[in-house]
């Protein structure tokens, strides 16, 4: 792994699926499964497309759901601007991986996966059982079905990798990375193409955008 992998994988410039300490990890847990309920989900009103790929209102809503089960204090609206950002621009690095003929495997999912595993099932262990079983899943089928989130994880870091290879020298520093990683985030947001159906999501969106 070069430098520049090493410090996109530790400081965790794209989206991963865990927080970086041990006590945030069932809570991590729950966020990143709410996206792959929103997957199933009988919500599945189609409220923006995002260069050609639909958006549904289950996306935004399952991990704002989350962020009010773990702070009530948050209105639907904050919590929506909390989130809505990061999913429009997952939209559209999914988009870009797809474009660049960036294709992760199963295999490299799976390396990806075990040391979040080992952290859920080591100190954590009985927690994240409880939790598993209570979504009605065995741990096996459980990260059988986060499987597809850990390979889009990976096609991400293969896509800053190689925009930093790309725009950054190989002695960059964490911090030009993650102005590399932001202003690139801003380009791809400024060249797509995003229709709303929803009028109300469109504002919040708007909104979240001018308060970064």
């Amino acid at each position: 792994m070069n430098r520049k992998l090493a410090i996109l994988a530790s400081a965790a410039l794209v989206l991963t699926i865990f927080g970086a300490t041990v006590a945030g990890t069932i809570m991590a847990q729950k966020g990143q499964f709410a996206h792959i309920m929103a997957q199933g989900s009988e919500d599945g009103e189609v409220v923006a497309i995002v260069n050609g790929k639909n958006v549904t209102r289950a996306d935004i809503n399952k991990p704002a759901e989350f962020h009010q089960s773990i702070d009530p204090s948050h209105t639907r609206d904050s919590a929506i601007q909390l989130v809505i950002v990061p999913v429009i621009d997952d939209f559209l690095i999914s988009v870009e991986v797809e474009r660049r003929g960036i294709t992760p495997t199963d295999e490299e999912a799976r390396a990806y996966m075990q040391p979040h595993k080992e952290a859920c099932l080591g100190l954590n262990g009985q927690d994240c059982r409880d939790y598993i079983t209570s979504l009605g899943l065995t741990v096996d089928d459980y990260w059988a079905n986060a499987l597809p989130e850990y390979k889009d994880a990976v096609g991400n870091i293969k896509l800053f990798q190689a925009v930093f290879d790309e725009r950054a020298p190989d002695d960059v520093d964490h911090e030009q990375l993650l102005a590399t990683e932001k202003f690139y985030r801003v380009e791809l947001r400024n060249s797509a193409t995003i229709t709303w159906n929803d009028p109300d999501l469109q504002r919040l969106y708007e909104q979240a955008l001018q308060a970064e």
